[in-house]
């Protein structure tokens, strides 16, 4: 299958067509500038060494390329394989498409482009370098991928549409200009992993003084994907970064750019002489340091971050390197970031998200096709007290929103940690808009929301959540919280669920179903304010340490006692439960003109004369008598 798409072919041109059997280097010599060779698929072993006895490849060379040709696969689908290196010489150019290039087998560690000059002067203009939709390898303790060392100048560098992977750098850097003034180093479409992981990604060193009254050199990176570029094999840092460009007169356009796994201890760069004003826009980073700003072992001397970088919580990729597709529902594939080989087509437009207004007061939860265009956050599930998507604006929240659309919303599972540290927030609006069937764990969902004094949880279904601790911890501002309608038949963990809640004077925890829970520790830890807990039954279980501690109002069945604080004194007879129905005990003194006239009964039954020091049941009402 012969495909020319693309090519600029000049009236003189000849098309040679290419087989593997073929001397790659011999017709490379025979043609002329402008033409082009089409390659047949196949294996090319590019100026080889073989083993007289056994024929066996040994290892390969380069092909010296010292006329403007043009190299071209027939086959998209099953691409020549080139066993190689190319070396340009004296102004020629370069371009390859649809191959693959191999130089895993190399005789040296030299780059796999390497530019040189022979019979040609200092100064020669080189035509242009173009690799378009090619894969390119190399050995793993390779130089680089590119090498410009001669006092020249290069129209232009362009890797389009190319997936470049394993070559390490070792003792070059991968697109290395040491001598020269490449005018245009293009990298676009592409995929890079596994490359530059011990040396910086492109350098261009400052040769302005040999090219007087020419601009420097244009570098732009768009829609590429960078996975482990800029971290060692082993996971190391290296003191390196991806843009060392330093030639005068440089400009720097790094945009739309998926970058993954890069932790540089210099970042973009830390040279001064680089663009001081580079384009940064609409770049995403996951497991990055130093890009977007100072990390890990920063160095001091880095002199710009993508400060507009979107930094990812959640990995972008819904497989395992090398196969780098993106997630339906994340926000590279939604913008197209990166490689766009690997975006995908939303199945499901519909989902669940959260919005921060812009001065960080308001969250706001929507249920619809519009996240990316509202700049929408995951809503989790979270694992830890620092992982919502918010976390970083906790402290500013004044105010939560569920959105009458997010009622539509059946897929909750998980709303651990969702209002965790938002002391500030005050009033949450449409909460019944929020349909909980689904959710197993609610651990510190409203965990130190010191200044909510209303809540209305009677809507939740909460006939599968497993996990209740810390749920309400430290909301010290609540003054009532109706718990009443709650199934808790599967809560396996009550700890420190209200913790702290020291504005409470009565709880109604009549309905709860305790018997798979195993750890009531701290259930009512400090709740300094408690009178009253409703509840007919006697609870049991295993661990429930500091259960009541510091409820020093609380009055049941017993009136508070500090050495009584654990699940034992969790019933209505001889603890601190007060049964549903009966009513707020009083407190009087035993000279009170109230009690008299009444019939006066103890807690078991039996009628006295006269009230007692304790609690006594007085007209049908419960009486402590001081």
């Amino acid at each position: 299958m012969l495909l020319l798409t693309g090519l600029c072919m000049t009236a003189s041109a000849e098309v040679i067509n290419v087989t593997p059997s073929d001397d790659l280097q011999a017709v490379v010599n025979a043609a002329n500038d402008g033409d082009i060779l089409i390659l047949s698929s196949g294996t090319y072993n590019l100026n080889p060494t073989v083993d007289d006895g056994t024929g066996t490849l040994v290892s390969t060379g380069a092909v010296k390329i010292y006329k403007t040709i043009t190299i071209k696969g027939d086959n998209i689908t099953d691409q020549p394989v080139l066993l190689g290196r190319f070396e340009i010489y004296d102004g020629a150019g370069l371009t390859i498409s649809q191959c693959v290039v191999d130089g895993s087998m190399n005789s040296t560690t030299d780059q796999i482009f390497n530019y040189k000059l022979d019979a040609a002067p200092t100064g020669t203009t080189f035509g242009a370098l173009d690799i378009e939709s090619c894969t390119i390898t190399g050995r793993q303790d390779g130089k680089g991928l590119l090498f410009f060392n001669v006092q020249a100048i290069v129209e232009s560098i362009t890797f389009n549409d190319c997936i470049i992977y394993g070559i390490e750098t070792v003792g070059g850097d991968f697109i290395d200009s040491r001598a020269g003034l490449p005018r245009q180093i293009n990298l676009t479409n592409s995929t890079f992993y596994n490359v530059a992981q011990g040396r910086d990604f492109i350098r261009i060193d400052d040769k302005s003084e040999n090219f007087p009254g020419q601009a420097g050199p244009v570098v732009t990176v768009d829609h590429c994907t960078l996975y482990n570029v800029g971290v060692y094999a082993n996971g190391a840092q290296p003191n390196y970064r991806l843009l060392y460009v330093r030639f005068l007169g440089n400009e720097i356009i790094f945009t739309n750019n998926l970058v993954v796994g890069t932790v540089n201890k210099r970042g973009f760069t830390n040279q001064y002489l680089s663009d001081a004003e580079p384009t940064l826009d609409n770049n995403y980073y996951f497991e990055c340091e130093n890009l977007t700003s100072p990390g890990l072992n920063a160095d001091a001397s880095i002199k710009w971050f993508d400060v507009n970088g979107t930094v990812l919580t959640e990995t972008p990729f819904a497989n395992a390197a090398p196969d780098f597709t993106l997630k339906e529902d994340c926000a590279p594939n939604f913008y197209k970031v990166g490689d766009p080989r690997w975006l995908v087509t939303p199945v499901a437009s519909v989902m669940p998200y959260a919005v921060l207004s812009n001065d960080n007061t308001t969250l706001t939860f929507y249920y619809d096709d519009q996240k990316w265009a509202r700049g929408g956050m995951n809503i989790g599930p979270f694992e830890s007290m620092d992982s919502q998507s918010w976390y970083d604006q906790s402290l500013s929240i004044t105010s939560v929103v569920f959105d009458d659309s997010f009622a539509q919303c059946t897929t909750i599972t998980n709303t651990a940690y969702w209002f965790n540290n938002c002391s500030s927030l005050t009033s949450i609006t449409g909460i019944e808009n929020l349909n909980t069937s689904n959710v197993t764990d609610m651990r510190y969902m409203f965990h130190f929301c010191t200044h909510l004094t209303s809540l209305d949880v009677t809507h939740f279904n909460t006939a599968k959540v497993t996990n209740m601790r810390n749920m309400f911890d430290t909301c010290s501002g609540l003054t009532s919280l109706d718990v009443s309608n709650f199934n808790t038949e599967n809560v396996t963990d009550m700890t420190r669920m209200f913790q702290h809640c020291s504005a409470l004077t009565s709880l109604d925890v009549s309905t709860f179903n305790t018997a798979n829970v195993g750890d009531m520790s701290s259930m009512f830890f400090g709740c300094v304010g408690l009178t009253t807990i409703y509840c007919n039954d006697t609870w049991n279980c295993i661990k429930s340490f500091d259960m009541f501690f510091d409820c020093t109002s609380l009055i049941g069945a017993i009136a508070y006692d500090e050495t009584k604080v654990d699940v034992t004194y969790a019933n209505p007879d001889t603890g601190y439960f007060t049964r549903t129905g009966d009513t707020a005990i009083t407190k009087l003194k035993a000279d009170d003109g109230l009690l008299k006239g009444t019939s006066v009964f103890s807690l078991g039954g039996q009628q006295r004369s006269q009230p007692q020091k304790g609690i006594n049941i007085i007209g049908g009402k419960k009486v402590v008598v001081k």
